[in-house]
Parts: structure tokens; sequence; C-alpha cells
């Protein structure tokens, strides 16, 4: 019995083969434009900006807020669909800069969640537990120490896969602070999945 490959044969067996790696390459290219899609279409949550205050700078001033930081915190969606199950941390924490990566938000409990539309910004206040102290205020001034506004945010996308992502931003400078200034980025502790 003769065991020869005609030719005919051969023929059909490169067909099959390059037939086979199309369709692996189809499904793989698939598989990119689906999950390309979805990252172009997500909602994305961060931090707009967050301007500093303190209660003499509010209109009409707030007496019991002098010399206690406050902030204005404005969460956008960036994404084209709304992000699901909104929920929120942050704090403010006076500190050193060398001390600054020991500012990590807790586990966050799903209290009071909301949703938030494609391109929408929610708004958070947070005020410092309490007045600064004039050593505190100095050292603010001149950079020895920075009030540090960190947290986090949880959602779930369109997907409906959970997404999280930490912030952490500071202020040093003059205190109280002129109007307008906002909070700047750290080097580190802002991620997000």
């Amino acid at each position: 019995m003769e065991s020869e490959w005609h030719l005919s044969d051969k023929i059909a067996a490169i067909t099959t083969i390059a037939a086979l790696l199309q369709f692996i390459a189809l499904i793989f290219t698939l598989f990119v434009m689906v999950r390309n899609g979805r990252r172009q279409l997500r909602a994305y949550v961060f931090p707009n900006d967050a301007c500093i205050y303190e209660g003499t700078m509010l209109e009409p001033p707030i007496m019991v807020h002098k010399n206690k930081p406050g902030v204005l915190l404005n969460f956008r969606n960036c994404g084209q669909t709304p992000a699901y199950n909104v929920v929120s941390w942050a704090d403010l924490e006076i500190a050193e800069p060398l001390n600054e990566e020991k500012l990590v938000a807790p586990k966050l409990e799903q209290k009071f969640p909301a949703s938030l539309g494609a391109n929408s910004v929610m708004s958070k206040t947070i005020w410092y537990r309490r007045s600064l102290t004039e050593n505190e205020i100095s050292d603010i001034n001149n950079g020895a120490k920075a009030i540090y506004l960190f947290g986090r945010i949880e959602y779930q996308d369109a997907f409906k896969k959970k997404r999280a992502t930490n912030f952490r931003l500071r202020y040093n400078g003059p205190f109280p602070p002129p109007k307008g200034v906002i909070f700047l980025h750290c080097e580190k502790g802002n991620d997000a999945n």
C-alpha cells in the first residue's frame, strides 16, 4: 500500500492549515475589537478638580471654620457610559511630604451608592477636623508640611465590572490660600483600574 501524498493532497493540507490560521487570527481580532470597544465606552471616574478654602473665604464667612482647611472636590465620569453604584471616601491630613505614602484610603462600604452619568460631575465637601495651629500654618507656608487630600472612588461600569480610583493630592503655600487655588497631584498614590 502506497502512502504517498499527491499534489492535490498537499494543496488541501496547506489550504486547511491556512484556513485554520486565518480563523485563529479572526477570533483574536474580534477579541481585541470587543476589548477596545469596551475601553472606549466604559465609565472612567476621576477627581476632576479640588479647590481649597478656609472658612473666612466663604460668602458669607463661616467663622466656625476659621483656619480650618476645607475642600470642594468634584468627581467626573469621563467615559461614554454611566458609572453605577458609585461610592467614595476622602479625607484631609496635614503631613510632612516624606510621610505622604502612609495616607491610604480604607476599605469602602457600599453606603449611599449613586449613579454618575457620562460626562457628569459629582461634588463632595470635606472640612479638616479642627483649626490649624500657628506652627502648622507656618509649616504649610514654607513647605515643611502640606495639606493632603486623599481617597478612593469605587464604581461599576456598564459591563458590570468593578472599578476603582485612588487619589492623593497636596497643597502647600500661603494659608489661608488665595481664591481659586487647587490641589496638585502627588507623585504617587494616584492610580485606577
